[in-house]
């Protein structure tokens, strides 16, 4: 496929789809541009936190980012799709979607530690909401179908029903929610928001499987980062889109794709202004088939998990397994990991060791970059000698190739007194009625030649009078000198 130049056709069939597919969407929650289920994203201290040591340059507005998702899930984006957010910061554009769209799973990678950690805030307020609602909803089914009973006795089942060990042991084992009779089961999976964080460096990432979508605010990125998720884009089998806030993707990077969407976004705070732009695969709609297999074969049988802290996470695989965890053994495992990092902060030297391994392997991946550019401008400045092709000119063309020296050397200039004698027309004068004089013309041409000669000879007896002082400066000096 052509990268610079994508044919009309292909890309008016694909956006098809999102003329088709407009009256279809429906927002999982609210639809008004600021929901009441992620205000708490707006609320406490965790807003304030715009910019770190590790290069986060913002966030973007919550009515930007529905408008972004909304366009995504007229691209397959849906209850089978996995979202992956390359720079996550506190979960923001993960939460959003889940919230809006209800995919099946929202992960998100970061590197700074003080955000990861907010994010994981972030999904625990979710959790605790989760279990709020679910507990609600069975009291009110319990309240409406149960027998009358004594004072004692409506106290007694109201306290079972709140106590936490009984509540775990019933309510949130993975049978009930599977069992598809069950109206508390399916309420459960209405709300059920699968999101997870994991912090780590994305250039470590070896592949996208099983990630769909990716969404990635990559403004302040550097360009070879940049182009490392754009080749283990090109290479996945089941990503097919891709977001991001670079327009040259397809022509300075290689992506393989077509960019069919230009979105304008505007950033929290500042206001500041920036367009985004979706890129997707000309086949994403099989990839789409393909990846809505593996999410129902894969992720909805139980999940066996051997991992028992978050930061031993390495892979995408993992957290998305821990997404699909019971409600309880993820607020465990999150709990643990904000202790960890309260109680036990790491020394100085073990945080420079970890700095100098991700700026090597950074380093490796900016000298493969413009090596990669390098390659690419040696050969388009290749000739035909270079390859080894040797091109034989015909005759008629070498007797038409004429230097500009011999052109110049047939080319005869009009002398001054000849111009002199070239008188131009006036206005209201025919140019066919002007002539020149011949005669005049052979006439003044030889005073010039007699003027040029007197000229030659002056000059050369000036130079022998010359010589002979010279020489006889020289002959005094010698006198002298003896």
């Amino acid at each position: 496929m052509n990268t610079n130049k994508i044919p009309t056709k292909i890309v008016e069939k694909h956006k098809k789809v999102l003329k088709e597919s407009t009256n279809e969407y429906q927002s999982k929650c609210c639809n008004s541009s600021k929901c009441t289920c992620t205000s708490f994203l707006w609320k406490g201290v965790n807003v304030d936190l715009g910019s770190s040591d590790e290069g986060m340059y913002g966030e973007t507005r919550e009515k930007s980012l529905r408008n972004v998702f909304r366009i995504m899930s007229k691209y397959g984006m849906d209850e089978n799709s996995i979202l992956l957010d390359i720079g996550s910061g506190r979960g923001v554009p993960n939460i959003v979607a889940s919230y809006q769209l209800g995919i099946f799973s929202s992960i998100g990678i970061e590197l700074d530690e003080k955000a990861y950690c907010l994010s994981l805030s972030n999904v625990l307020y979710i959790l605790n909401d989760q279990i709020q609602k679910y507990t609600e909803y069975s009291m009110e089914n319990n309240a409406n179908n149960k027998a009358k009973l004594n004072e004692t006795q409506e106290k007694n089942a109201r306290n079972r029903v709140n106590d936490n060990l009984e509540f775990n042991e019933i309510f949130l084992k993975e049978k009930i929610y599977k069992h598809k009779d069950n109206s508390a089961a399916n309420f459960e999976e209405k709300l059920r928001r699968r999101i997870g964080f994991f912090r780590g460096d994305a250039t470590s990432l070896d592949k996208m499987e099983p990630v769909s979508h990716i969404y990635s605010f990559d403004a302040a990125m550097p360009v070879w980062m940049v182009k490392k998720f754009v080749d283990l884009f090109n290479e996945s089998t089941t990503s097919f889109c891709y977001v991001s806030y670079r327009k040259d993707l397809i022509e300075s990077l290689g992506l393989k794709g077509i960019k069919l969407h230009g979105i304008s976004t505007q950033m929290a705070g500042s206001g500041e202004g920036r367009m985004c732009w979706l890129y997707v695969k000309e086949n994403w709609q099989d990839i789409k088939k393909k990846c809505d297999f593996l999410i129902k074969e894969k992720y909805f049988a139980e999940v066996i998990l051997s991992i028992n802290k978050l930061s031993n996470v390495k892979n995408l695989e993992s957290i998305i397994q821990i997404t699909c965890l019971d409600i309880n053994k993820q607020k465990q495992l999150i709990n643990d990991a904000l202790n960890e990092w309260y109680n036990s902060r790491k020394s100085r030297k073990e945080c420079i060791a970890e700095r100098k391994l991700m700026n090597q392997r950074h380093k490796i991946l900016k000298q493969l970059f413009i090596q990669e550019k390098q390659n690419k401008l040696n050969i388009n400045q290749l000739t035909l000698k270079d390859v080894g092709i040797v091109v034989t000119k015909s005759d008629s063309e070498v007797k038409n190739n004429i230097t500009r020296t011999q052109k110049m050397k047939q080319f005869t200039p009009i002398s001054k007194s000849t111009s002199k004698m070239l008188r131009y027309p006036n206005k209201n004068e025919d140019s066919s009625n002007i002539s020149i004089d011949s005669v005049s013309v052979s006439k003044s041409e030889q005073k010039i030649q007699k003027c040029d000669e007197k000229v030659k000879e002056k000059k050369s007896l000036a130079h022998s009078g010359l010589r002979n002082t010279r020489k006889q400066n020289i002959s005094t000096k010698t006198t002298i000198a003896k």
